[in-house]
């Protein structure tokens, strides 16, 4: 995937303004910098949209061992995880049979101990207002959020671009709702 070396535009005072090269980094790099950036970022989207913690950490490393194996043929990573997460956590709880149990204090390997990630779902008022979307305005808000542009969420949620800009309408408006206490302007 990142296998060349590339080049960048400077605006740096004394760099010409035409290209300059940077050295490629290996594949292995890219992909443990992509790791570190997106896997919380994964989680993050996954708890918004309603799993547990640890649902969210299992299928965002299984995500992210699947993304390894294809890292050479995947074109545009945010896009591909965000899709391949909430596509397994859709089958993984649409399979789901529970079982009750009296302790769930087990927590992932893939989040600390000491992680304040319970504290942040606990406090964060982003987190909740997300969740009081419809789940189509919830799912492409996200997508938004995590840095894809409209033209990118349509392709991999298969929907026509003015759809997903009216659902972005409308969950802006109804985020506006919500934090201003119901009262719509």
């Amino acid at each position: 995937m990142v296998d060349e070396p590339h080049q960048i535009a400077t605006g740096s005072p004394g760099v010409p303004e035409d290209l300059v090269t940077v050295p490629a980094i290996s594949p292995q790099e890219a992909f443990s910098a992509f790791y570190r950036e997106y896997t919380p970022k994964l989680i993050g989207s996954l708890l918004n949209r309603g799993a547990r913690m640890e649902d969210a950490a299992e299928v965002a490393q299984e995500t992210m061992t699947k993304a390894w194996q294809s890292w050479s043929a995947i074109t545009f990573a945010p896009a591909w995880v965000f899709k391949v997460g909430l596509r397994d956590y859709g089958q993984r709880m649409a399979s789901v049979h529970e079982t009750p149990i009296d302790d769930a204090s087990e927590r992932s390997a893939l989040i600390a101990a000491d992680s304040d990630i319970d504290q942040w779902v606990e406090n964060n008022h982003y987190h909740r207002m997300i969740l009081s979307l419809p789940p189509r305005q919830r799912q492409v808000m996200q997508a938004h959020l995590l840095g894809l542009t409209d033209p990118q969420i349509a392709r991999e949620l298969a929907m026509d671009p003015a759809t997903v800009r009216s659902h972005l309408r409308k969950a802006r408006r109804a985020l506006i709702v919500h934090r201003e206490g119901g009262k719509h302007r």
